[in-house]
């Protein structure tokens, strides 16, 4: 996950290690996909289901006012998907640390949380957002290409002391 080796430089996970990312593997994969509930809540509020960032945040924005905090679920709280989640609803309106709960659930859980009711959205890669939707349990809200352009997903990652040790090694990876 892209922001994973520069959380592991800065000293923020477990493992607090110099690392770089030379080369992105993957560019704006993710989707927010919400509950059957939310999504309807979203299209009477305006939503056209063309998953445009803007006026899926504002409908999502007028959808939980007043009707509690809905839990939506993220991979890790060092990645793209929480950064990206968290820019969008911001830039809807929405204060993410007062106005959502954000859990942290593996990818191949969250269609099973979200039919379950245990989340009401959730921010993640394919296949995950697809296998909701083709199960009729969500529906996907918009696409962090409409969120934020071209953004590194997914990157190789290395550690420095790696790198430097085996620049031809590297080399090759990146090749």
């Amino acid at each position: 996950l892209a922001p994973m080796p520069i959380a592991a430089t800065l000293g923020l996970n477990p493992i607090s290690v110099p690392f770089i990312a030379p080369m992105a593997l993957g560019l704006g994969g993710n989707a927010v996909t919400v509950s059957r509930d939310l999504g309807s809540r979203l299209a009477a509020a305006g939503a056209s289901g063309d998953l445009g960032a803007a006026q899926a945040g504002r409908a999502l924005a007028a959808a939980i006012r007043g009707s509690g905090r809905p839990k939506f679920g993220v991979v890790h709280p060092h990645s793209g998907h929480n950064y990206e989640l968290r820019y969008w609803l911001a830039a809807s309106g929405i204060r993410p640390d007062d106005e959502i709960e954000i859990v942290v659930l593996p990818p191949s859980l969250m269609h099973d949380a979200l039919k379950s009711g245990a989340v009401d959205g959730y921010c993640v890669g394919e296949p995950w957002n697809s296998i909701a939707v083709a199960a009729g349990a969500g529906h996907i809200a918009t696409t962090k290409a409409a969120i934020w352009r071209s953004s590194p997903e997914k990157v190789l990652g290395t550690t420095e002391r790696w790198a430097t040790a085996n620049p031809d090694a590297l080399a090759a990876l990146i090749r």
